[in-house]
């Protein structure tokens, strides 16, 4: 939905890091359209789409992975098999979500901005939660620092 709803480029604006090779551009989407900014560009762009997705991003290398909605252990082990060491994922509630529902993740970094948005912000991560205390996914603080005006928080499970 990040893709669609806010046509991101997923390019890398530090210094450094848009040189070769720089980091890859990789989404997850069954809904990407022709005219969409992920896939265009100079940059090498895979997209990860469910079963039969393929002719909706044809600006992209498309990587079918799963039925009816794209299977996270799957595109890893795409990835993996490509020479990707770590993956940074920067998205919405929902792939957020499913990233922390499948275990898939090592470090969650939360910026805390000293900024109120209030209304209908949506919240860092979307799903089914956990229907008991005891089944709720459980982090450690690992480190705390300021930048800039916010505060930058490391997570672990734990």
């Amino acid at each position: 939905g990040t893709a669609v709803g806010h046509d991101r480029t997923l390019c890398a604006r530090w210094p450094g890091l848009t040189q070769p090779p720089g980091p890859a551009r990789v989404a997850s989407t069954g809904h990407a359209t022709p005219n969409a900014r992920v896939p265009k560009g100079a940059a090498k762009t895979a997209v990860f789409v469910a079963k039969g997705n393929a002719r909706r991003c044809p600006n992209a290398e498309c990587i079918e992975a799963g039925e009816g909605r794209v299977d996270l252990r799957l595109a890893l082990r795409e990835l993996q098999a490509r020479g990707a060491q770590n993956i940074m994922v920067e998205g919405g509630a929902t792939i957020i979500g499913a990233f922390l529902r499948a275990n898939l993740v090592n470090d969650l970094y939360t910026f805390l901005s000293p900024t109120i948005v209030g209304g209908g912000a949506p919240s860092l991560v979307e799903g089914p939660g956990a229907e008991r205390p005891e089944h709720a996914l459980k982090l450690k603080v690992a480190e705390v620092a300021a930048r800039g005006r916010g505060v930058l928080i490391h997570h672990v499970p734990g």
